[in-house]
């Protein structure tokens, strides 16, 4: 704490009185010794918690008697939430979850999200102290990446933002084709995936595995078909 002493004061010390408001915890007397050529006064609080509020009084003395006593409330910075996990609840619903560390405090967590490679997270919502995971809907795609990021609040302090990032699942497949090309020897596969609008697909993968248990697999690049909705893509093996 730092504060301007005033014009042609005189007083011989400083009585600095505070406590915790919850959980109360009572913190000894500090007296601090004035030194008339400074202007400014320092006072120090030691063994504060983060994320507290703290009611601070100080008094200044001179020869035992004490002037008007000045009163004010104080609070810490909040620890950063730790522990920050994302699990899926079905194809647009995630469910975020974290813990605030034990030796601090909060009235309420702050959290935002958005896609990771498009503007800074839009969508926010509040939870109280006593919550600590969130169901989030809004906005949220198959297969889009997100980041997410939550902080504490007390009164008008903030945490640092704990930040994670997650991929939701996208959807399968709506259909798959197998067309033999007798021709070539070989035959066709083809797959309708969900429209982009639904479900963000960059490729697939195909497994086959022969009557022999011989398996072959193939990574593949969706294209994009406007005027049918639906993604898809050929693969040609040999039969």
């Amino acid at each position: 704490m730092r504060t301007i002493k005033v014009d042609k004061s005189l007083q011989d010390m400083f009585r600095v009185e505070y406590n915790q408001v919850s959980p109360y915890r009572k913190f000894p007397i500090l007296d601090v010794n004035d030194i008339m050529e400074q202007k400014y006064v320092e006072l120090y609080l030691g063994n504060l918690s983060p994320g507290r509020d703290y009611e601070v009084t100080v008094t200044s003395i001179r020869e035992d008697l004490p002037s008007r006593p000045w009163k004010g409330l104080i609070t810490t910075k909040p620890l950063k939430p730790v522990n920050l996990t994302v699990s899926e609840i079905n194809a647009t619903c995630v469910k975020l979850s974290w813990n605030l560390p034990f030796d601090s405090g909060a009235d309420r967590f702050k959290i935002a999200y958005g896609e990771m490679q498009g503007d800074p997270p839009t969508t926010k919502l509040e939870t109280p102290y006593s919550q600590e995971s969130a169901e989030l809907c809004e906005q949220i795609i198959p297969g889009q990446s997100y980041l997410f990021a939550v902080i504490a609040e007390k009164s008008h302090q903030i945490s640092d933002a704990a930040t994670t990032s997650h991929t939701v699942k996208p959807l399968p497949p709506i259909e798959v084709h197998v067309t033999p090309d007798f021709e070539k020897g070989k035959y066709k596969v083809a797959v309708d995936l969900p429209h982009r609008k639904y479900s963000k697909i960059d490729k697939c993968t195909i497994t086959v595995t022969s009557e022999q248990l011989q398996r072959s697999e193939k990574t593949v690049k969706a294209n994009v078909d406007e005027e049918r909705d639906v993604a898809s893509f050929d693969m040609y093996r040999r039969c």
